[in-house]
């Protein structure tokens, strides 16, 4: 009896793509960036964009959520549902000329790069009005500062502005 091969994976390359097709968030595509070296779990898949492909705009649509409601309706498994490489391979994704695909991939990352700081900076507001809170409250639990002013200064404000 023959024993089965090992269907061995290519190494992850800078420019391909990494697909997630089980569990929760099944569905997603990151791009390899340069420079790093990582190792693909058994839940994800790799692409290798054709010639005809730029590899940032592939990630994108396949990111769509067009592309994701194709995926969806072959979409099995009720605690952990998964996508299989069949569906996967027959999505239907919009091919424009490769120049066009590289301007929109690069537009896109230019526009989730923008959207990335602007989280981050609000995490960073968010966080600090947090901490000035809890400072304020400790302030008030301990005695350090008097509150029973500034509830008073309130209900004055309210009066006035019901008169």
């Amino acid at each position: 009896m023959r024993r089965p091969c090992r269907i061995r994976r290519a190494p992850l390359l800078c420019g391909d793509i990494v697909y997630s097709r089980e569990g929760e968030r099944w569905g997603h595509a990151a791009l390899i960036p340069d420079g790093d070296r990582f190792c693909l779990g058994q839940r994800m898949m790799q692409f290798r964009a054709s010639g005809d492909f730029c590899p940032e705009y592939l990630m994108w649509a396949l990111n769509a959520e067009a592309t994701y409601v194709q995926g969806e309706l072959d979409t099995v498994g009720a605690t952990s549902p998964h996508i299989n490489v069949s569906t996967i391979r027959n999505y239907s994704l919009a091919h424009p000329p490769i120049e066009e695909q590289r301007e929109i991939g690069a537009f896109l990352s230019k526009q989730a790069s923008e959207f990335d700081a602007l989280t981050t900076e609000a995490q960073r507001a968010i966080d600090l009005l947090q901490e000035r809170r809890a400072v304020l409250i400790s302030a008030a639990v301990t005695g350090r500062i008097d509150v029973r002013a500034m509830t008073a200064h309130r209900r004055m404000a309210n009066v006035e502005v019901e008169v």
